[in-house]
């Protein structure tokens, strides 16, 4: 079993350095550090290793824009280019190894494909097939504040059919059923040459993409048009991950902190999102112990 783990960073380095000596202490996975753009100093700080790589073609990461699909791409990119590997993990600064076992694991689970998705038609299409000012492309947590008052009423006036700055799009979308998806994901190495592929054969498809928050589409509808689309198991209409992560709260995952080690523990799971070196330091210190004492 050999693993390439994609880790998506911008801040936290020192945080991200014991995330990433997790990760390499099984033997049988490689980390790609992808480096915001935006912050490229940080990569002379990542840790020294022969199964440490920095992803070379790193891009700017803004909210909202292509960027964060650009960069997971790009990685994918580099990783395949590298050698051969067995699964394609994609997880960010944030995350923290929960349990070790992911080999056994995935041994006895061939041809799955670990996603957080569902189906989501008609949000995709409004966010994706039309043009957005760039001053949407903003994170912003406060309800209240006008931009995101703004983003969600012209949201909502293209869901109810009012079309109005509709970009033009080359590639046949009626043949397309989007879904949404989660970019923390496991993937068999497979699978992402067969995406790489579809975008060289069909440079068009992925201008439907370049709309808003695209990352939260690509993965899981591109998948859907490919012959592993039996590979995504759903429960439900929702397929999960194997990241352990609270209720989202204003749109965004909660925090892990030491009321949570129970639950992250008893799940399962193999990943836990999403951390705070300062707030998450109980939990960050009971799994990073418990790990480095066997």
């Amino acid at each position: 079993m050999k693993k390439a783990v994609i880790l998506i960073i911008h801040t936290e380095i020192n945080y991200c350095n014991m995330f990433i000596q997790q990760l390499i202490k099984d033997g049988t996975t490689d980390v790609f550090v992808h480096v915001n753009a935006n912050v490229n100093e940080l990569k002379e700080k990542i840790i020294k290793s022969d199964c440490v790589h920095i992803v070379k073609n790193n891009v700017i990461i803004d909210w909202g824009s292509p960027g964060l699909m650009q960069a997971i791409i790009e990685s994918w990119k580099e990783v395949m280019n590298y050698g051969a590997f067995d699964y394609i993990i994609t997880c960010s600064g944030q995350d923290i190894l929960l349990r070790e076992g992911l080999d056994d694991f995935l041994l006895n689970h061939p041809r799955e494909i670990f996603i957080d998705a569902y189906e989501d038609d008609k949000n995709r299409r409004v966010l994706l097939l039309n043009n957005w000012p760039k001053f949407y492309f903003r994170r912003i947590d406060c309800k209240f504040n006008p931009v995101r008052i703004m983003r969600r009423l012209r949201i909502e006036i293209l869901k109810a059919g009012f079309s109005f700055g509709k970009r033009k799009i080359s590639y046949d979308v009626n043949k397309i059923v989007f879904y949404k998806n989660y970019f923390w994901s496991v993937i068999p190495a497979e699978v992402i040459q067969w995406i790489l592929d579809y975008l060289k054969e069909y440079p068009e498809y992925w201008d439907v993409f370049n709309g808003a928050v695209p990352e939260e589409g690509f993965i899981a509808t591109t998948i859907m048009l490919s012959p592993y689309k039996e590979w995504i198991k759903y429960d439900n209409g929702i397929s999960h991950s194997l990241t352990f992560i609270k209720p989202f709260y204003n749109n965004h995952p909660q925090l892990l902190l030491a009321e949570d080690i129970k639950a992250a523990e008893t799940s399962g799971l193999f990943f836990g999102r999403k951390i705070d070196p300062v707030k998450s330091f109980q939990f960050i210190n009971y799994f990073y112990d418990k790990q480095a004492d066997k």
